[in-house]
């Protein structure tokens, strides 16, 4: 199987009253694994089922290779496709459900027999050929999906939140094995989903979708720690919002005054800073991880005061929930390892919020 390059060219999609994808345009490279992600009714199901060919554009156009598939039928385009509900035909042995594709292409039996018995080997149930869907697990269902999907190598293999049925070890667990066998084969897969973990888990890259367009596209790591807007930061991970003063410019540092707290130095989410004015309100966001906590007094450098309102034990860490005056009823949360001092704080202490250098961005103000 070799990956084809995937280019979507201002693709639009308008019913009636609404937009459902609005002007997108993004290259998927060959071989490359793309999440599309965003919240319900963001519009990704609907950019997936325009490569899919089942939903025709409003305008744009779609290009596999040097190919325009843009209005060439779902059958035509050789593209692989998995649902969340596996889709598979019940009345079907495991071999014929995965063997359908190529007897579809009136592929000889002969060839086809090898070839199923390869499909199954690869998402290990080499034993399986011969029960029916009903017979085997939800995990197991999907991995006949996934074979039935790959078995003609189609260079594009489209995935529409596959793992969504499943509980979280199961989900885990097949979220490596599908990323293995992308790997292996080399496809170029486009796969949909609204957990952020999975698409973080899994893809080179990530497309955040919201309202039908693209908010950002980047690597796991590129999203989480430079998100362009706030948007993208609240739904990549954990972000506290503070209510601030911009202040301007000093020594090439931004400076705010948070609400309830300091004046602080932060870092613009981008390099055009004419959007802030002084004395605008904006928001500065900060992930939780990169926040810690001092009994009241002992730091100097703190930026916010508050009380402790829970603190949560999750393992590896402690999450605190830290009551401030931000200004946004929200409360700050604060990621600590167990080991840290910091973990015998209790609810009402009185504590001192301290932050990483450079931990602080600065975004136009959000209702976050």
């Amino acid at each position: 199987m070799i990956g084809q390059t995937l280019a979507l060219k201002g693709l639009e999609k308008r019913y009636e009253n609404a937009v459902a994808v609005d002007g997108v345009s993004l290259v998927i490279r060959a071989g490359e694994f793309l999440s599309v992600l965003g919240p319900s009714g963001s519009g990704k199901t609907t950019l997936l089922t325009m490569i899919a060919g089942f939903e025709n554009p409003s305008s744009g156009q779609i290009m596999i290779g040097p190919q325009d598939v843009t209005f060439v039928a779902p059958n035509k385009r050789n593209i692989g496709m998995v649902f969340q509900r596996y889709a598979l035909f019940p009345h079907l042995t495991v071999a014929a459900n995965i063997a359908f594709p190529l007897r579809m292409r009136h592929m000889s039996e002969s060839l086809i027999r090898p070839k199923v018995e390869a499909a199954l080997a690869q998402v290990h149930l080499g034993d399986y050929g011969n029960r029916y869907p009903h017979q085997l697990s939800g995990g197991q269902q999907q991995r006949v999906a996934v074979a039935r999907a790959i078995i003609f190598e189609p260079p594009v293999l489209l995935m529409d939140e596959p793992l969504g049925a499943l509980d979280k070890k199961l989900r885990e667990t097949l979220q490596l094995e599908i990323k293995g066998l992308q790997q292996r084969l080399g496809a170029t897969v486009v796969y949909v989903t609204h957990d952020q973990e999975e698409a973080m888990t899994m893809s080179d890259r990530v497309a955040v979708v919201a309202n039908g367009r693209l908010a950002q596209v980047g690597s796991p790591l590129e999203l989480y720690r430079s998100p362009v807007s706030a948007f993208v930061g609240d739904f990549i991970g954990r972000m506290n919002f503070l209510e601030a003063e911009y202040l301007g410019l000093e020594n090439g540092n931004h400076m705010v005054r948070l609400r309830g707290g300091n004046v602080v130095s932060t870092a613009p989410a981008d390099d055009d800073v004419s959007a802030f004015s002084l004395g605008r309100a904006i928001s500065v966001a900060v992930r939780p991880e990169r926040l810690s906590l001092a009994p009241h007094g002992r730091d100097r450098g703190a930026i916010l005061t508050g009380t402790v309102d829970a603190a949560v034990f999750a393992g590896s860490f402690f999450l605190f929930f830290v009551r401030t005056q931000t200004g946004n009823n929200r409360l700050l949360q604060i990621q600590m390892p167990v080991g840290h001092a910091a973990a015998t704080l209790r609810r009402g202490d009185l504590i001192d919020v301290i932050a990483e250098s450079n931990a602080l961005r600065l975004f136009a103000k959000t209702e976050a």
